[in-house]
């Protein structure tokens, strides 16, 4: 029997420690409740709090906001129209410097151009009067130049005939023969011709066409006449001579001067102070 009582005690004792653990999880299960409300009523709290606190400042940033957008349109606003008015005057001020601008440049110009013309009108005034006076001091010394040319073969070609003669051609002085100038002399076909100066050597003559221009019509009539023998209608006795022709001018060009001398035709100008033969080349061929 005494052990039925040892194990009913032990009973006992779990159960009363069983309820002991029971008694503890409910006061403990009705304390987690308690602070489980208290959580949730402050979590409430403090949300309405907030709730309250972020409506307040998004409602003052919003007025905050408003405001300054207030602000800002009106200060750009008159920004703008200030600006605005400053571009408008500044525009008015630059047509008005402008159009005066243009003004003054249009009188200036219209001026100048009154100026210029009066200048101009002076000038050629002026022009005219000198090209008169000119045209009028060249046919003078046209004129001039007209008469002193019928002394050019004197002047200038009849002194160096001989010496021509000699240098080239190996003509001595003392052996010249006849020495005509200005000879007149009538063809055997009646026809007569003016011969400006002939030299005549025994086996030589030297025959010179003076002209006071070297036109084309002119050395085409000389080396036409020479070419043809045409000289011995006029001087028969100087068959048997070699005739050297001798074609004589101030000034002869370049390509006249190699048309010469393709024809066989001796050309002579003024070289250096002196009539001179320009073609010397030819006497290789005498």
């Amino acid at each position: 029997m005494p052990e039925i009582e040892e194990k009913i005690n032990d009973i006992e004792r779990v159960l009363m420690k069983l309820a002991y653990m029971q008694m503890n999880t409910q006061i403990n299960l009705d304390n987690l409740s308690t602070e489980m409300k208290n959580f949730k009523e402050e979590i409430r709290k403090d949300t309405e709090d907030f709730k309250a606190h972020t409506g307040a400042t998004i409602e003052d940033l919003s007025k905050e906001m408003k405001q300054e957008t207030a602000n800002f349109k009106a200060h750009t606003g008159a920004t703008i129209e200030d600006l605005s008015k400053e571009m408008k005057q500044e525009t008015a001020n630059f047509k008005a410097h402008t159009r005066a601008t243009i003004e003054d440049l249009s009188k200036e110009m219209k001026q100048e151009t009154a100026n210029f013309k009066l200048h101009t009108e002076a000038t050629i005034d002026n022009l005219g009067k000198e090209m008169e006076k000119s045209i009028r001091e060249m046919n003078k010394k046209w004129g001039e130049l007209a008469n002193k040319w019928g002394t050019i073969v004197e002047d200038l070609v009849l002194p160096n005939i001989r010496n021509i003669a000699e240098q080239y051609f190996n003509c001595k002085k003392e052996d010249c023969e006849d020495f005509m100038f200005r000879r007149t002399k009538k063809g055997i076909k009646g026809k007569a011709r003016e011969f400006d100066v002939i030299a005549v050597y025994p086996d030589k003559v030297i025959l010179n066409e003076t002209k006071a221009s070297p036109k084309q019509d002119y050395i085409d009539k000389f080396i036409t006449f020479i070419k043809d023998n045409t000289i011995y209608e006029y001087f028969p006795e100087f068959k048997g001579k070699k005739i050297i022709p001798l074609f004589a001018s101030l000034n002869i060009p370049e390509h006249t001067l190699k048309y010469l001398t393709e024809n066989n035709i001796y050309a002579m100008a003024m070289k250096d102070d002196i009539m001179d033969i320009l073609n010397p080349e030819l006497t290789l061929k005498l």
